[in-house]
């Protein structure tokens, strides 16, 4: 009898947790996003904005079309001009009513000082940060998807050692410009 008490106590239990397990799997898609508290307009009226960096392909570009379908003008940032006009007129036929900016300025060029052995990065194109701010500055911001970098070329666990001067000062600087 105290052993059939014991045995329904850990059924329980396990059945209460397994329930935790499923509800925290679905919540994601039965519960109402919260991203739509930053699609209000601020208090000049201006419409809220987003920026994508990484913005002319992949997730980058998912996130800017899911982001224009939930009623937010994208600023669509990239490296690659072509990519991101592109990426821009083909979002723009499928979203008329949404705004799109593009801002080009390659992350891995931004210009660093005592970025390794005290010695200053001499980029050949640095990243202008006065004009991506003068760029932006008429805009209300209210999201931020940072998907700038790059994949890894080598194999996941690589020794420091290993690593060119050049690939690790690039990866450490790697940022939003």
């Amino acid at each position: 009898m105290y052993s059939s008490r014991i045995f329904a106590s850990i059924g329980a239990v396990t059945v209460a947790a397994l329930a935790i397990n499923v509800f925290s799997a679905v919540k994601v898609y039965i519960l109402p996003s919260k991203l739509q508290r930053y699609a209000h307009a601020s208090t000049d009226g201006n419409p809220p904005w987003a920026l994508v960096t990484g913005a002319s392909d992949g997730i980058g570009r998912a996130f800017a079309e899911e982001l224009a379908l939930r009623g937010f003008n994208v600023v669509l940032h990239g490296r690659n001009k072509a990519k991101l006009d592109l990426v821009k007129s083909e979002l723009q036929q499928k979203h008329p009513e949404t705004l799109f900016r593009t801002l080009v300025a390659d992350a891995s060029k931004v210009q660093c000082v005592n970025c390794l052995h005290g010695e200053e990065n001499e980029s050949q194109h640095p990243v202008d940060f006065n004009a991506i701010k003068d760029a932006l500055q008429d805009l209300h911001l209210t999201v931020l998807i940072n998907n700038a970098g790059g994949g890894s070329r080598d194999p996941v666990y690589l020794s420091l050692s290993d690593s060119s001067e050049e690939r690790i000062t690039e990866n450490r600087k790697t940022r939003l410009p």
